[in-house]
C-alpha cells in the first residue's frame, strides 16, 4: 500500500509506537497538582506502655512557724486559760441602789494579755444542766445590763439587777460565770 509516496508495512507499526513512547517519557516533571480531600478517620491504636517514672523534684522551702497550741495534756504552755464556772455574790452600790457588782481575782490576767492578747467574760443564765450563755456585755430590750472591766489581775462586772449566782429548788445553779484569757502570741502582718 502506498500513502503519498511513502510505504507504511503493517510490521513498521509497533516499531513507530515504541519511538513515540520513548520520546514522550523524555521531559521534565511538571508542578504537583491540588492536594485530595481528607480520607476517613482510621481505626484507634492500643495504649501504649507506661513510661518510665520521672526524676525526684528538688525539696520545697520551709513554710513560717506555726502558732502554739491550746493547754497541753499536762496543763502546761497553752494560749488559752480559762476559768471554772464561778458563783458570785453581786454587791449593791451604797450610792445607787440601782448598781449591782462584783470583782474577780484573776492572778493569770497580765498587761502582757491586755495589751497583746483578749479576754471574754461569759455568763450562764441557764443551768449547769441546760446551760444558755451569753457573753458579756449583755443587754436586753427591758433595759438590763451587764458588762465587765478588765485590768491587770482582775475582772469587774458592773449591772442594774441583782445577776448573783442563786441554786434552784432542783439545786441546779444559775447565772454562773466564765472568763477565757486569749494570749498574743502572732502579731498581724
Amino acid at each position: 500500500m502506498r500513502f503519498g509516496g511513502t510505504f507504511a508495512s503493517r510490521s513498521s507499526i509497533p516499531a513507530l509506537v515504541l519511538c513515540l513512547a520513548v520520546a514522550a517519557c523524555g521531559g521534565e516533571d511538571g508542578s504537583p497538582g491540588p492536594a485530595g480531600p481528607q480520607g476517613l478517620q482510621g481505626a484507634k491504636g492500643d495504649t501504649g506502655a507506661a513510661g518510665a517514672t520521672g526524676a525526684a523534684g528538688t525539696t520545697g522551702d520551709a513554710g513560717a512557724t506555726g502558732t502554739g497550741g491550746g493547754v497541753s495534756a499536762d496543763g502546761g504552755g497553752g494560749d488559752v486559760i480559762y476559768s471554772d464556772w464561778l458563783s458570785l455574790k453581786f454587791i449593791t452600790d451604797v450610792d445607787d441602789p440601782n448598781t449591782h457588782y462584783v470583782k474577780i481575782a484573776v492572778p493569770d490576767l497580765t498587761s502582757e494579755i491586755l495589751l497583746k492578747g483578749d479576754v471574754r467574760v461569759y455568763v450562764n443564765a441557764g443551768t449547769s444542766a441546760s446551760p444558755t450563755l451569753y457573753s458579756l456585755p449583755y443587754s436586753q430590750s427591758d433595759g438590763l445590763y451587764i458588762r465587765a472591766g478588765i485590768y491587770e489581775g482582775g475582772i469587774s462586772l458592773v449591772s442594774n439587777s441583782d445577776l448573783s449566782t442563786i441554786v434552784l429548788q432542783n439545786n441546779e445553779t444559775q447565772y454562773q460565770y466564765r472568763y477565757v484569757l486569749f494570749e498574743g502570741t502572732t502579731p498581724a502582718k
